[in-house]
C-alpha cells in the first residue's frame, strides 16, 4: 500500500480538473479560473511537442517559463470554489513534482501507456474478459 506523501501527481489528473473547472456551469469566476490555467497548460503543450527542434536548453527555458506562468494564475485570483481552492493548494504544496516531467525526461502524461494496452482492453471488452475457471486459467 502506498501512502499520500509517495503518491507522484500526474499532469493528465491535472488537465482533467482544469478542464473540469473551465466547463463549470455553476460559477462563471470558477470557470474562468479552469480557462485562465487551460491556457496556459496549452500553451505549454505547445512547446511539449516542438521539443524536437529546440536545443535542449532553449526548451529547458520555455517549459520553466511555463511552469511559473501556469502557477503563478493558479495562485491568482482564486475563486471561493472547493475545488478551486484544492486545485490551487495542490500545485502550491505539489509544483515540483507536477513538472518534474521537464528535467527527467518522462511524459508528462500517461497516454503512451494508455495507447499501448489499447487493443487488449478493446479485446477485453470484446470478447467480455474470462467468465469460467477454464478461462480464467487460460
Amino acid at each position: 500500500m502506498t501512502s499520500s506523501s509517495t503518491i507522484r501527481p500526474r499532469a493528465s489528473r491535472l488537465i482533467r480538473e482544469v478542464k473540469f473547472l473551465a466547463e463549470y456551469k455553476g460559477n462563471k469566476t470558477t470557470s474562468n479560473y479552469g480557462k485562465r490555467l487551460l491556457k496556459q497548460i496549452r500553451l505549454m503543450f505547445s512547446t511539449i511537442h516542438q521539443r524536437d527542434e529546440l536545443s535542449y536548453r532553449s526548451w529547458i527555458r520555455r517549459m520553466n517559463k511555463h511552469k511559473r506562468a501556469i502557477l503563478g494564475t493558479s495562485q491568482r485570483k482564486i475563486p471561493d470554489n472547493k475545488d478551486a481552492i484544492n486545485l490551487a493548494q495542490r500545485l502550491r504544496d505539489w509544483n515540483e513534482e507536477y513538472f518534474l516531467f521537464i528535467r527527467s525526461g518522462l511524459f508528462p502524461t500517461n497516454n503512451l501507456a494508455e495507447q499501448t494496452i489499447r487493443q487488449v482492453v478493446l479485446d477485453r471488452r470484446i470478447t467480455q474478459g474470462t467468465k469460467d475457471e477454464k478461462g480464467n486459467f487460460w
